[in-house]
């Protein structure tokens, strides 16, 4: 038995080393310590190709030259396309004129379609009656213009003419301004009332000559002004028997209010006379001409 057990712990102690012979190199006991070696391998490993690498230059970038940045141009304008045709501008007539005479700083303004004549030609004419005369009761007066209105304007009527003369007398004083020569009337009665047409204000009388149906209508208007006496006459002339030939007869109330339209436009600027008073209250209260 004694020999027995002792062959039995020989076999057993025999089995245990040929066990350790036979055990693998990666046994179970070895792996940690195999583990740790192949952490220590891979950290060695990388520091030796992190040291290669930062003792290498690093490479140099080629850098382009900035392109150069072109100025800003600004936005041509657009072409607007021209028509080839030029179109004609309408440059509308003034329908008025306006007479102006710088001597005697009186200015009128009057329909554009009727007449106006100066000088000579302004010394009217009443159709078969004579010539249209101031109405100064002194000599000395010029007639410096005449607006006329067209016979056309009152076809198949017996109406002749109708006009606005403009005169000047400088040899009166103010006080005969406001007489007249004619009608023949007493000198209680020969100062006219005064009417204010326009911005001034005038003496007024009323002159008929001739007979019907043949006749000359005239109103004379008078104002002092510039040391002289100013005198616009508003004549109306008539010819024919509308009862003979058929023609009627005008409407004198709507000539006059035609010719007064005119006469409302006067303006009298102060001036200086040779030969009158200096006008010293009267260029206080003259209005300009426009």
């Amino acid at each position: 038995m004694t020999q027995l057990s002792g062959l039995n712990n020989q076999g057993t102690k025999s089995q245990k080393e040929s066990s350790e012979q036979r055990s693998p190199f990666w046994s179970t006991e070895r792996l940690p310590a195999l583990f740790a070696g192949l952490v220590m391998v891979t950290v060695f490993v990388a520091v030796v190709s992190c040291s290669r690498k930062s003792s290498e230059p690093a490479p140099i970038a080629s850098i382009a030259p900035a392109a150069p940045i072109p100025a800003s141009v600004p936005a041509a304008a657009p072409v607007v396309p021209t028509s080839t045709a030029t179109k004609k501008v309408k440059k509308h007539r003034p329908t008025t004129a306006t007479y102006v005479n710088g001597e005697y700083g009186v200015s009128i303004t009057y329909p554009r379609k009727y007449g106006l004549k100066l000088g000579d030609e302004a010394q009217l004419t009443w159709p078969g009656l004579g010539p249209v005369p101031t109405d100064f009761i002194k000599p000395g007066g010029a007639t410096l213009a005449a607006v006329e209105l067209p016979a056309s304007l009152y076809p198949d009527t017996d109406f002749t003419s109708a006009f606005v003369n403009v005169s000047v007398n400088r040899a009166v004083t103010s006080d005969e301004c406001a007489q007249f020569a004619f009608p023949q009337v007493s000198p209680e009665t020969a100062s006219a009332a005064k009417l204010k047409v326009g911005a001034l204000e005038f003496n007024e009388i009323e002159s008929i000559t001739g007979e019907s149906p043949k006749q000359a209508d005239a109103k004379y208007y008078h104002v002092f002004q510039n040391g002289a006496c100013y005198e616009f006459a508003l004549g109306l002339g008539t010819s024919g028997d509308e009862a003979a030939d058929g023609t009627a007869r005008v409407d004198r109330e709507k000539i006059f209010s035609r010719l007064e339209k005119i006469l409302a436009t006067v303006t009298i600027k102060p001036v200086e006379l040779p030969g009158t008073e200096t006008p010293v209250a009267a260029a206080a209260t003259t209005p300009t001409a426009q």
